[in-house]
């Protein structure tokens, strides 16, 4: 195995700003379709108010932490017994990490994007069950827009067709290719 890339989620600057960009983008579209969603009235505006704008920022935080615990249960399905699971915080992004890990480039594309689409299902489908589809909108969009570090690593993967292995490193992944 020879590395050829180190993709660092927590300090390369540019990067950072390019997440930050992204999930103002995210967020920006899924406004713009949520109040298109009311104007065809598939989305009703039906009981918004205090408690609402409480209880949407509630389940936020809670998808953020729904987020991570998708992460660990891929590493360790993927990665086994050898998977040790951490969880942290930085820069205002909470992140789990197996550090040292090496799955197959599709295997840690799908532990990345795994929480992206399981989360993201479940608060559409959750506001539905309740009778709050645009609560249920708001928060999947909210969580999507905090996704983007997850994207930025899948897109660096893809991207590097010669990278067959990836590494969980302190910081990002490592890409590697057989030597």
């Amino acid at each position: 195995m020879r590395r050829i890339a180190d993709i660092d989620i927590l300090d390369d600057q540019s990067l950072l700003r390019d997440m930050t960009v992204q999930g103002w983008i995210i967020l920006a579209a899924g406004v713009a379709l949520g109040l298109a969603g009311i104007a065809l009235g598939l989305l009703s505006p039906r009981g918004v108010g205090v408690a609402w704008f409480l209880c949407v920022a509630a389940a936020y935080v809670a998808s953020l932490a729904v987020h991570e615990l998708v992460h660990a249960c891929l590493f360790k399905l993927f990665g086994g017994r050898g998977a040790h699971v951490g969880f942290g915080a930085r820069w205002g992004m909470l992140y789990t990490s197996a550090k040292g890990l090496v799955l197959p480039r599709k295997q840690f594309c799908c532990v990345l994007l795994g929480p992206s689409v399981i989360v993201t299902a479940a608060l559409l489908v959750a506001g539905a069950l309740i009778g709050q589809p645009l609560a249920g909108w708001a928060v999947a969009v909210l969580h999507l827009s905090g996704c983007t570090g997850d994207f930025a690593m899948v897109r660096a993967i893809a991207g590097e067709p010669r990278a067959l292995l990836v590494e969980d490193t302190e910081k990002g992944v490592a890409l590697y290719e057989d030597s």
